[in-house]
């Protein structure tokens, strides 16, 4: 997602020939108490699925590992509510502050 951003080749002769030639970019990092993020932090049931998701599984599915364990915890997940301060109090179940386009692929 992150390379899908900054506009970097997904092939990684390609990515070791930029970095070879020592081009830099600048880039925000984003702070929501902590740690620093570069894409997006979240918390509620995005954040417990992001979680949840098995290495295993993904490696064998890919992104549908994200769509099976969302399934799996639509079942199991306790929601919780949080507030979170924009311009006033907002309460919510799940809240993902990302900083791109790419989110969910």
């Amino acid at each position: 997602m992150l390379a899908g951003e900054i506009g970097l080749s997904l092939c990684p002769r390609t990515v070791a020939t930029i970095i070879a030639a020592g081009s830099g970019l600048r880039s925000h990092i984003g702070l929501v108490n902590r740690p620093p993020f570069m894409m997006m932090t979240g918390v509620g049931f995005d954040a417990h699925v992001a979680k949840r998701v098995s290495p295993a599984l993904k490696r064998r599915v890919g992104k549908g590992a994200y769509i099976w364990t969302t399934l799996v915890e639509l079942f199991c997940h306790a929601p919780r509510r949080y507030e979170v301060t924009l311009e006033g109090p907002i309460s919510a179940a799940s809240v993902v502050i990302g900083m791109g386009c790419f989110y969910g692929g």
